[in-house]
């Protein structure tokens, strides 16, 4: 693959993370304009898309995921990768594991990724059960479930080897 060939698939592969993490609520809009304020800075020729990003509002999250989606997707329809989606729930695993975000909002965030995003039937039905086994929990101990929490997400990151 050729040198610009790689960078735009890698635009397209950041921006489809961001437009993601903002919709599940896991990626500030701020984190996103800073972003596009560097891609900015380093690039002579940044994509419209880019440039629009970098001036965009944080409040404005509709016009953000927007942008993000043109800068992503070069056809309706298409969506997050499996590359992406890994590393949307590896800084989910990481947060959580860091005390950065609560177990609630973690798993606020794992259901709505669960529903959001196109999963393999087994890694939907592993999201699924995990949320059931969680809510049907009447007093959920918080450490236990953050263990079994970052175990799933662990697995799901990091694949066993076949």
């Amino acid at each position: 693959m050729d040198p610009d060939t790689q960078h735009a698939s890698s635009l397209r592969e950041t921006a489809s993370y961001y437009r993601a993490g903002l919709a599940l609520r896991l990626i500030p809009a701020p984190e996103i304009i800073a972003w596009a304020d560097q891609v900015v800075a380093g690039e002579p020729d940044a994509p419209p898309h880019v440039l629009e990003l970098s001036i965009t509002s944080p409040d404005e999250d509709v016009r953000i995921r927007e942008l993000l989606g043109d800068l992503a997707f070069s056809t309706f329809g298409q969506s997050e990768s499996d590359v992406v989606r890994h590393m949307l729930l590896d800084r989910l695993r990481m947060e959580l594991d860091g005390g950065v975000r609560s177990l609630e909002a973690t798993m606020a965030i794992l259901d709505h990724a669960r529903q959001a995003l196109p999963w393999p039937s087994d890694l939907r039905l592993a999201l699924w059960r995990h949320g059931e086994e969680f809510a049907a929990d009447p007093v959920p101990d918080a450490s236990t479930w953050s263990r079994r929490t970052l175990a799933l997400l662990s697995t799901i990151v990091r694949p066993p080897s076949r």
